[in-house]
């Protein structure tokens, strides 16, 4: 790979950037080996994987000096992907689901495991053979979520999250309170939309 800092991006070599990131077909979602980024980021034992943040429509952006870098997410292969971590409610872990054409992967992504590099990157690494997207899969509910739909979320939400006490937040469950708020406005969600 070339050096990861470059003179300014004229707009043919841009454009052949463009071109190669497309023909790679990177978007959010997709899942690079941690050994694919070896030298651009810091090797760690418990990072497997880094996931794309950046929306898909910055990748493929023509403009590499309004948008020089994209955004990546930290991930650890894990056994299978738990419920309680699958629907994106955890302010720093969401489990998700990558998928190829031999297979599928479940991976845990840490949200304070963050790196930026080089847009310009995409076009040189390798085609990503993982990639995190919506499907429906199984018989257990939590599976029928939409996985890219859940991380795009969990991502939004990592932004606007409210942050309360922890004392709050423990009363609130053992209290069941929030048992009751999640069952309620998961049964009235419609209702609840038509105030937003």
């Amino acid at each position: 790979m070339q050096n990861s800092i470059k003179e300014p991006i004229l707009a043919d070599e841009a454009e052949k950037l463009i071109a190669q990131i497309t023909e790679n077909r990177w978007w959010q979602g997709s899942v690079i080996p941690d050994k694919s980024l070896s030298g651009f980021v810091e090797q760690k034992s418990n990072i497997d994987y880094w996931v794309v943040a950046s929306q898909t429509c910055n990748l493929y952006n023509p403009d590499f000096k309004k948008i020089p870098v994209f955004e990546l997410i930290a991930g650890r292969k894990i056994d299978k992907c738990l419920p309680q971590f699958s629907k994106g409610d955890n302010p720093r872990i969401i489990h998700v689901e990558a998928f190829s054409d031999n297979g599928k992967i479940s991976v845990e992504i840490d949200i304070q495991k963050r790196n930026w590099l080089p847009r310009h990157l995409l076009a040189e690494l390798e085609k990503p053979i993982f990639n995190v997207q919506d499907s429906k899969c199984g018989d257990d509910p939590y599976l029928k979520y939409q996985w890219l739909d859940n991380f795009i979320g969990w991502l939004a939400r990592s932004y606007n999250r409210i942050t309360l006490p922890d004392k709050f937040n423990e009363a609130m469950r053992l209290s069941r309170i929030e048992e009751v708020l999640q069952k309620k406005l998961t049964k009235h969600h419609e209702n609840c939309m038509a105030f937003i």
